[in-house]
């Protein structure tokens, strides 16, 4: 008779065992699924729903932000396409009576080659500047040989990606 007893209390001991093992295991997963639903500063979620709301208003927010990044480098590619971009530099002597070559031209260019170009001539008695403009790597004024070659320059300089 004390056989029986003995297997009725292993078995009971048994259960005891995985009894406290599922309460323990439920108690983890609990924690685990309380964590899941919170919000980032520690408040719960009330289910579901409310977070897939919340991703939703998220990602409705950002594709505004998009947008509005998107209207900035917009703005900021036109802005640019008007900037100089292209430069020409031609260094010369224009008189045989002075030394080193003092004077320049040099042209100044955006993306479409509209900008200008401004000469420089040293001589013994001063500098005299001359600016002329330049619209679609043309001048309707007559441009000197130093001016030509810097606007050639500055058209063939393509050190900045249009």
């Amino acid at each position: 008779m004390q056989l029986p007893i003995i297997l009725v209390f292993i078995f009971l001991l048994l259960q005891l065992i995985f009894s406290l093992y599922l309460y323990f295991k439920q108690r983890s997963l609990q924690a685990s699924y309380t964590n899941l639903f919170k919000t980032s500063d520690g408040a719960p979620i009330k289910g579901l729903k409310t977070v897939i709301e919340s991703l939703i208003a998220q990602s409705q927010q950002q594709e505004i932000e998009i947008e509005s990044v998107k209207k900035a480098l917009i703005n900021t590619d036109t802005t640019a396409r008007s900037a100089l971009q292209k430069t020409g530099l031609i260094r010369f002597n224009p008189f045989t009576d002075t030394g080193g070559n003092h004077s320049f031209s040099l042209c100044l260019l955006n993306q479409k080659n509209d900008g200008i170009v401004i000469t420089a001539i040293h001589g013994r008695e001063g500098t005299r500047l001359y600016t002329k403009i330049i619209s679609n790597a043309k001048s309707n004024q007559t441009l000197s040989s130093e001016e030509n070659k810097a606007l050639a320059a500055a058209v063939k300089n393509t050190d900045h990606p249009s």
